[in-house]
């Protein structure tokens, strides 16, 4: 039985760093020693973390941290001239004078760790069954909480976003599902909305998207994110007063860095220029990322920015911009607006999602592939792939999503099979298929994110034969796969033929299923 996790605010729940935290958290302040025989976090020393009770931290030797403890999370925060610039954020239980912790970085479960207030005795690195039951039980005012430790364990919560089709007119509304229960993200009023990425971080979840709106005879699309529901604009202030009178933009990406949000995507000023957003309790802040060699930023091609990632104050953003040709697309990712090319042919080229990974860069994408006999590039032919730190590694299938964990390199997509389309996924370079029903027409594996050795996927399969052909959202744990479907919203609804069911560019997967993300527990 999984135990809820319980305090009273007395004990726990504070407003604020400072000395309260000796009141507020007694248990957690003093001197813990991680247990012999456990690995560390990736990059992270924690051989010693001491706790003040006036709220200060020391983590291994780095200074100065704050601490907070809320319900049963620890936040450990580092500051820098009075900035935020990293933000740990942990589940922690106490059982006697042990610590248990688990760490989560930009919702994903990096590692679980357990400390003693003495290093000698040894202890095994726990699995995630054992570590994931650790709860915290409800306490008095005048005893310090209680670890409990079930088999059940908290329940890995499943976020995947998407749009789905419900007016007749046939226009796209954004959503998220939340372990399978679908919640509507469409803004009142405007004509149609998409959920182009996800990210879920301590109970919170953050959508990327657009919504549509009309202005007389013109329409154009405004980017956005929600958190929790509540949309907040990110760009169209500001063109209006860059007077772009054509400008429009769209988000392709989503991290969650501490307290500020992260967005990937682009703007219009008659072209696509790649940019990113900085978005945090105060500010919004946008920065470009391509310049023309006369270092104009409103270029007269086309770039994109598809993918980002953070790592302590350094942004990787991964697309690509358009050649003196004009007509040659060529992958690029950005450390902070520093672009470097990425090894492909001379046909176009296109960067997709990036994962950052101890010292490494890993980035999806695909290339046009060279007709030797015609001189020319092949339409509509590409070689997927993905680079670790500029190094080429070849997939055999269709592949635009990427995720790493350890050594280990994930990507998603399908593969041809009797001219249908069966969705996959690749450990390295080994091909796994994903579970479909018999009668399968087609199939596709898009977002991904991996916690802790478990594999989740999002993406879709196809069942029916022509004018009747459905295309079903779903998502895997593991290979085991769940549909994604509400009462509300009748299956058949999900997809009309040429609005959902078609494949909308060379990076294939479902139109409509875009994010997936996993938070570690219910709060």
């Amino acid at each position: 039985m999984i135990r809820t996790m319980m305090l009273t605010a007395a004990i726990i729940v504070l407003p604020a760093f400072g000395a309260a935290f000796a009141q507020g958290a007694p248990a957690l302040a003093g001197t813990w020693f991680a247990m012999l025989e456990q690995p560390a976090y990736d990059g992270v020393p924690d051989e010693k973390l001491q706790l003040s009770a006036n709220g200060t931290a020391v983590y291994d030797t780095y200074t100065p941290y704050k601490w907070k403890a809320e319900n049963d999370r620890l936040t450990l925060t580092f500051f820098e001239n009075g900035e935020v610039i990293y933000e740990y954020v942990y589940k922690y239980a106490i059982s006697g004078a042990t610590l248990f912790l688990t760490r989560y970085d930009n919702g994903e479960i990096r590692g679980f760790r357990q400390y003693s207030k003495t290093a000698k005795q040894k202890a095994p690195f726990l699995n995630k069954t054992t570590f994931a039951a650790v709860s915290v039980n409800t306490g008095s005012e005048n005893k310090e909480p209680k670890a409990v430790i079930s088999a059940d364990g908290d329940k890995p919560v499943v976020y995947v976003s998407g749009r789905y089709y419900k007016e007749i007119n046939g226009n796209s509304r954004a959503c998220y599902w939340k372990d399978g229960v679908i919640t509507d993200l469409h803004p009142a009023g405007e004509k149609e909305s998409e959920a182009n990425a996800i990210a879920a971080v301590a109970g919170s979840v953050y959508v990327a998207g657009s919504y549509t709106v009309s202005a007389g005879r013109f329409t154009y699309k405004i980017a956005c994110y929600w958190k929790d529901g509540v949309r907040t604009d990110l760009h169209h202030d500001d063109l209006i007063r860059e007077q772009i009178s054509a400008g429009e933009s769209q988000t392709n990406a989503i991290t969650v860095a501490g307290n500020t949000v992260y967005i990937a995507g682009y703007y219009e000023g008659g072209r696509r220029n790649a940019c990113y957003w900085k978005a945090d309790a105060k500010n919004i802040t946008r920065t470009m990322l391509y310049k023309m060699p006369t270092g104009e930023y409103h270029t007269r091609t086309d770039n994109e920015a598809n993918g980002i990632a953070v790592l302590g104050k350094t942004v990787y953003t991964t697309g690509y911009y358009t050649g003196h040709s004009l007509i040659k697309q060529i992958a690029c990712y950005w450390k902070d607006d520093k672009k470097t090319n990425l090894p492909s042919e001379r046909c176009p080229s296109y960067a997709h999602k990036v994962v950052v990974s101890g010292n490494s860069v890993y980035i999806s994408g695909y290339y046009g592939l060279y007709s030797s006999g015609s001189g020319m590039c092949s339409p509509g032919t590409y070689q997927y792939c993905y680079w670790k730190d500029g190094v080429k590694t070849l997939l055999d299938g269709n592949s635009p999503e990427i995720a790493v964990s350890g050594n280990t390199v994930y990507n998603t997509g399908h593969y041809l099979v009797g001219g249908k389309q069966r969705a996959c996924y690749w450990e390295d370079t080994t091909r796994n298929d994903l579970d479909v029903p018999k009668n399968t027409v087609n199939s596709g594996a898009g977002p991904i994110t991996v916690v802790e050795n478990v594999v989740y996927i999002a993406g879709y399969y196809e069942q029916g034969k022509g004018d009747q052909v459905k295309q079903i959202p779903c998502y895997w744990i593991d290979g085991k796969r769940t549909d994604l479907s509400d009462s509300a919203f009748d299956r058949s609804e999900l997809c009309r033929v040429g609005i959902v069911c078609s494949i909308p560019n060379p990076a294939g997967g479902g139109k409509f299923v875009t994010g997936i993300a996993v938070d570690g527990g219910q709060k």
